[in-house]
């Protein structure tokens, strides 16, 4: 499974080559001032890829904000996932909406809830 971690305290993407997640599940960090891998304790956000790419080969992340352009307009949505569904679905301000394959692929990434929260209010 591939992640991304945003740190809270830094408000800044923690870099790829910095996480790990050890085998009993715990999100370790590496602190390149101490030189030493930390578990990292509510700093970070996690976002898991959903294994799709949108409609310009950017890979998809959970939190990602969408623009999606269907019979209802465009909109702009938050990709999250619903675990009673096990499924992945982009999150509405007045709605949310389940599709397959072709509703990520066809979207665009525009921006993260971290960064660009206001994109989910256009």
């Amino acid at each position: 499974m591939k992640i991304r971690a945003w740190d809270v305290t830094d408000k800044c993407w923690i870099p790829e080559d910095c996480l790990a997640i050890t085998a009993k599940g715990e999100l370790l960090t590496y602190e390149p001032d101490e030189d030493r891998w930390a578990i990292d304790i509510i700093c970070s956000m996690l976002c898991r890829s959903i294994d799709l790419r949108d409609k310009n080969g950017k890979e998809i992340f959970e939190g990602d904000i969408v623009k999606t352009v269907d019979s209802f307009g465009s909109r702009n949505g938050k990709v999250a996932f619903e675990p009673r569904m096990m499924s992945w679905y982009i999150e509405y301000i007045a709605s949310a909406q389940f599709g397959g394959r072709n509703m990520f692929e066809s979207a665009e990434i525009i921006g993260n809830i971290y960064e660009n929260s206001e994109f989910l209010t256009q």
